[in-house]
């Protein structure tokens, strides 16, 4: 499927739209905490069934673009890598800094650049470091979700039962990259 057969399905449980990475649309102005909600979203396809991410895309399917996110790194795309796996490295973890859990790379629509990350399911709960300390993040039909403490222990205990253990390896697919 390409990716504007992807954006016009709309958000799905495992499709979620951010307009930009750091960028604020409304503000006009670099805006570091719009970081978490990137996070929590790849966090919550960890936790629940995968799915892909596309930075660049509004919650209404307009392709916006990373053009201001890009001026905030150089316009270096290499920069912009480099800002996500740090990112996915400080608040995840190393394991799911990278393939075969998480792959991103850059694609073009409508003359502008988006950035889609791909994510798989983790083998175990993915609990995201924030300024509430660590929580746990799961899909919720089209919306991302933070757990309490009991809801968190009952989901991970049904969710990663010994007989529910998935493999985490698989081969990475041409024109992707680690993040």
């Amino acid at each position: 499927m390409s990716l504007r057969e992807l954006i016009a399905q709309g958000e799905t449980p495992r499709l979620e739209f951010k307009s930009s990475l750091q960028w604020d649309v409304k503000q006009g102005a670099k805006n570091e905490g719009l970081r978490q909600a990137v996070l929590k979203t790849i966090a919550a396809f960890l936790n629940t069934e995968g799915g892909t991410l596309v930075i660049g895309v509004e919650d209404n399917g307009q392709v916006y673009g990373l053009e201001n996110d890009l001026n905030l790194v150089g316009n270096s795309r290499d920069r912009f890598e480099q800002l996500m796996g740090s990112l996915l490295m400080e608040h995840l973890g190393a394991a799911y800094a990278a393939p075969p859990l998480v792959r991103g790379r850059f694609e073009e629509i409508d003359g502008k650049t988006v950035y889609v990350v791909e994510v798989q399911p983790a083998p175990e709960a993915v609990f995201l470091k924030g300024e509430k300390g660590k929580q746990l993040y799961i899909r919720v039909g089209t919306t991302t979700r933070d757990l309490d403490a009991k809801d968190a222990t009952e989901y991970v205990k049904t969710h990663w039962g010994e007989s529910q253990k998935k493999s985490r390896f698989s081969s990475p697919s041409k024109g992707e990259k680690a993040l």
